[in-house]
Formats: C-alpha cells, sequence, structure tokens
C-alpha cells in the first residue's frame, strides 16, 4: 500500500502507517479527510496520494 515505486525511494513502505490508515478508514474515515496531502506523501510515499481516492471510493458507497 505505502509503495514508492520510482525514484530514490523506491520500494519505500511504512507497515505503521499503512495499518493505522486502515484502521481509520474502517473506524473514522472522515479523520482521514483531514490529513494534508504532504503528510500522506511523507507516511506512504509519492504515491500514497492514492490513498485519497480510496477516501472518495469508500464514500461512494456508503447508502443514503
Amino acid at each position: 500500500m505505502s509503495h514508492q515505486l520510482q525514484g530514490e525511494r523506491a520500494g519505500f513502505m511504512q507497515p505503521p502507517f499503512d495499518r493505522q490508515f486502515l484502521k481509520s478508514f474502517v473506524d473514522d474515515p472522515i479523520a482521514l479527510t483531514k490529513i494534508p496531502l504532504g503528510d500522506y506523501m511523507k507516511g506512504a510515499g509519492h504515491e500514497g496520494a492514492e490513498l485519497i481516492m480510496w477516501l472518495v471510493a469508500r464514500e461512494r458507497s456508503i447508502p443514503r
């Protein structure tokens, strides 16, 4: 999940960030919307911005 696919940090992973993201994704997704993009990139690598798309997909899947 937290991979840096290119550049100096290729293969970068942060399992603690991943676990916290997944826990919040289930328990408190709104809290994840308050994390600045730069913090996602620090915690999950530059491709970690994809996690924001996961939040959008999750929101769309919640019945209203």
